[in-house]
């Protein structure tokens, strides 16, 4: 989404830790970003890689006598463990001080928190999450969208997908698996106007009347 609107001179990073898939991306990225010459596949931790460019971003700046480049971050973690939802809370906190004209964003799944125990610690450490973002942040602009889409959607168009980091080598039938994923969220920190204006006149707008019955919550 975001290639075509890159200038072939802008740097693209993009992490990932799983051995498994670091060769996939660097395929994809190929035909995604065909046009870029910078791009760099880092298979490691986003969060670490995060921290480590944030300090070093520092030292430019500084060197550079305050100027600095414009920066758009996409913090999209697997969530496979409560703990994720806390390195997502540092993990912003260290981008916006090291990235103060950049637009961060955060993605996070809505979930069924009456499938079992371990979803419903998942639920409530995002909540935990949430709330420490908001005074974490406090002096910049924050835009959350969330979208539920339990239910609103036919059943043979439904995903039942299995749980994250468990094997799916033995699959229910369909219509006997029940997905943890009710929906997902966007956490915008400093968007420029013309992306919410982008957001709210266009994206939104173009979801409900796919799912007319969606709920959806935006708030600035």
């Amino acid at each position: 989404y975001v290639a075509p609107y890159l200038s072939k001179d802008s740097r693209v990073v993009l992490c990932e830790l799983h051995p498994s898939d670091v060769e996939t991306l660097r395929e994809n990225s190929k035909d995604i970003f065909p046009d870029h010459q910078n791009v760099q596949i880092q298979p490691q931790c986003g969060f670490q890689f995060l921290r480590k460019e944030a300090e070093e971003r520092k030292k430019r700046v500084a060197a550079a006598s305050g100027s600095e480049e414009l920066t758009m971050c996409l913090i999209d973690p697997p969530y496979e463990h409560p703990s994720e939802y806390q390195m997502i809370v540092q993990g912003l906190f260290d981008a916006t001080k090291a990235f103060q004209q950049g637009t961060h964003i955060l993605w996070y799944p809505l979930l069924r928190d009456n499938i079992s125990e371990a979803v419903t610690k998942k639920s409530r450490a995002l909540i935990k999450a949430k709330s420490a973002l908001k005074r974490c942040l406090l002096g910049n602009t924050i835009y959350e969208i969330e979208l539920d889409i339990v239910g609103r959607i036919p059943e043979e168009n439904s995903s039942g997908g299995d749980e994250p980091g468990t094997s799916g080598s033995q699959k229910e039938p369909r219509s006997k698996r029940h997905s943890s994923l009710r929906g997902c969220g966007l956490i915008l920190v400093n968007p420029e106007n013309s992306v919410v204006d982008h957001l709210e006149a266009d994206v939104l707008p173009a979801i409900v009347e796919a799912y007319p019955s969606l709920s959806g919550d935006d708030s600035r």
